[in-house]
């Protein structure tokens, strides 16, 4: 018996010492972003952590970092060892800019600071900016919302909106350089304090890995509104609605500092299909995008008042679903009235939709009552 209960201990120790770990591992923070040492060219030596990349021989060769993006606005600063001979900017993880110089440009896009100034992106040249000096540090401000990126020289802007729409494609971009000559380039990709001030609306590229986006965004279309919910993010102090009338955007910001998980855009048009997304703020910092949903508002979409203040009624279902109803507080008095006899008048309640017929003369949803979890009421 001594055995049995001695066997039994170990294995609960040994149980719980796997529970401790995978907790300890589950809440790990993420890691921050660095140069990528799986995606650099043969030529090309990482050290200071992966944040500086150095070229050993003349021959050319880039690196990406380990984070692309598809979504929000990210900021992150470079310096050099030396002349900028070299691009910085962003690029596709297919794009071919490892292992030569003057990388392949299809699915990239890039500044030579020091060649020129000059500015190419798919699907070829697009300018020239100011050169910069060995001691400067770059800026570099991607906004994938609006498919543009500017750079800046020692905090000072140089550049108007460099159009990238080309690789904006719905593949993840990420910071890239490509060096021609034995130098080191050095990235802060927003860890450790930045040098220079962070454009107005643009995160830190770190935070890309660190602040948790919304997710589960919906959108319910009424007359002359859209309704968005979405789950809320654990730690967000508020959140921003972005709307387009395409999809994948560019998406105009229509609100902010939303403190709760949900919003309802009244300055809509019926008829007119609308792309939402949503991003989290926690502790000053923008996530990148949620999901995009999608509405198209139209004349007689909303149930109309049946007096008395409306409310939302969500009831939680035995097999995992949710229905939702837009009732009048007389509506819902008489739900719960109905619920609270535990159905002894019938055993279940019938819902009577008179709105959002279609090509029907009548909705009716019948709802069991031995089939309810639970149920919340939302007034409005």
């Amino acid at each position: 018996m001594k055995k049995i209960l001695t066997k039994r201990l170990l294995l609960l120790v040994a149980v719980t010492a796997l529970m401790v770990l995978a907790v300890g591992v589950g809440c790990a923070s993420a890691a921050d972003v660095t140069w990528n040492p799986n995606d650099k060219g043969s030529q090309i030596l990482l050290s200071n952590n992966n944040l500086s990349a150095e070229l050993t021989t003349a021959t050319g060769g880039g690196v990406r970092a380990t984070v692309g993006m598809n979504s929000g606005k990210w900021y992150w600063e470079l310096t050099s060892s030396g002349t900028w001979l070299g691009f910085v900017g962003v690029a596709k993880a297919d794009s071919n800019m490892l292992e030569t110089w003057i990388p392949n440009e299809t699915g990239a896009m890039g500044y030579y600071p020091n060649y020129g100034g000059y500015v190419i992106n798919e699907p070829g040249y697009k300018g020239m900016l100011t050169t910069c000096a060995a001691s400067d540090t770059i800026g570099i401000a991607l906004d994938l919302d609006n498919k543009i990126i500017n750079y800046y020289r020692n905090g000072t802007l140089i550049s108007n909106n460099i159009d990238i729409s080309a690789i904006c494609n719905g593949s993840a971009l990420y910071p890239s350089i490509n060096l021609g000559d034995v130098r080191k380039f050095t990235a802060n990709f927003g860890a450790t304090p930045f040098q220079y001030t962070v454009p107005s609306g643009y995160s830190a590229f770190n935070q890309s890995t660190q602040t948790t986006s919304p997710n589960n965004l919906a959108a319910s279309a009424g007359n002359a509104q859209v309704t968005l919910n979405w789950t809320a993010v654990t730690g967000a102090t508020s959140y921003n609605v972005k709307r387009a009338t395409t999809t994948g955007g560019p998406y105009t910001q229509i609100a902010s500092g939303v403190t709760t998980a949900s919003y309802t855009d009244t300055t809509v048009t019926n008829g007119t299909t609308y792309y939402y997304v949503v991003t989290a703020v926690i502790s000053g910092t923008e996530s990148g995008n949620s999901n995009e949903a999608s509405a198209t508002p139209q004349t007689g979409t909303n149930p109309p008042p049946s007096g008395g203040s409306n409310a939302l009624l969500v009831i939680n279902m035995a097999d995992g679903s949710e229905r939702e109803y837009q009732l009048s507080s007389s509506q819902i008095t008489a739900f719960i009235t109905w619920y609270e006899s535990k159905g002894s008048s019938t055993p279940y309640y019938l819902f009577n939709k008179t709105y959002n017929l279609g090509p029907f003369t009548s909705r009716k949803n019948y709802v069991a009552f031995d089939k309810i979890i639970d149920f919340e009421v939302m007034e409005y």
